[in-house]
């Protein structure tokens, strides 16, 4: 028998949820049971049966046929709370925009925590935005990219300002001139950023030390 490319549902024998999917064997009847991320425990907790909806020609054109299929079939149930269903392309479900918003919000207030500047409003805000944009089902892979970018960039600026020890006169970034004043058993809360001293300061500071 050849391999076929086929929609399918999988069900439960003792839960009333569903999952929807597309495959293309790799040879015929492979035993493929669904590929599922966010709920996979429950294929390992419960009794999961494979329904074939369609068969498609085994074909680069079949396969769009029958992607294009999986998508009807998900789109209507995305938000249902028996689909287990996360995703349909681009699209996501409300739960998953909400995790991602909540996730987003809690870097950006950690990265603002670490470079100095404690606003909470930024981590209320991502998480904020992450609902509203589930609730209007706006949840755009942009706001996704523009979220790396922005962590990225963070970063990479935390990573180059220079800090000064306020005991020994070291001045390195903020990671490693506090592993250094561990060493030496100072307080790593003994140090300024050398880019807020004002240009006379620097060498006083420097003197005194």
């Amino acid at each position: 028998m050849q391999p076929r490319i086929y929609t399918y549902k999988i069900t439960f024998e003792e839960i009333p949820h569903w999952y929807w999917g597309v495959h293309k064997e790799k040879r015929y009847n492979d035993g493929y049971m669904g590929s599922p991320v966010t709920h996979k425990w429950m294929w390992e907790f419960y009794t999961p049966k494979i329904q074939i909806l369609e068969v498609f020609p085994f074909t680069d054109e079949g396969w769009e046929e029958a992607s294009g299929v999986e998508r009807k079939l998900i789109l209507p149930d995305l938000n249902d709370p028996f689909c287990l269903n996360e995703r349909c392309g681009s699209a996501l479900s409300i739960d998953c925009c909400k995790m991602g918003g909540s996730i987003g919000g809690k870097i950006t207030g950690v990265l603002n925590v670490t470079s100095g500047h404690l606003l909470s409003i930024c981590r209320d805000g991502g998480v904020a935005a992450g609902r509203q944009n589930a609730e209007n089902g706006h949840c755009k892979r942009i706001a996704h990219l523009g979220g790396l970018v922005t962590g990225r960039m963070a970063a990479k600026k935390l990573n180059t300002t220079q800090w000064l020890c306020m005991v020994t006169g070291k001045i390195s970034t903020k990671g490693p001139l506090a592993m250094y004043q561990k060493s030496l058993g100072i307080d790593p809360r003994l140090k300024a950023r050398v880019d807020s001293l004002l240009s006379h300061q620097l060498p006083i500071i420097l003197a005194g030390i």
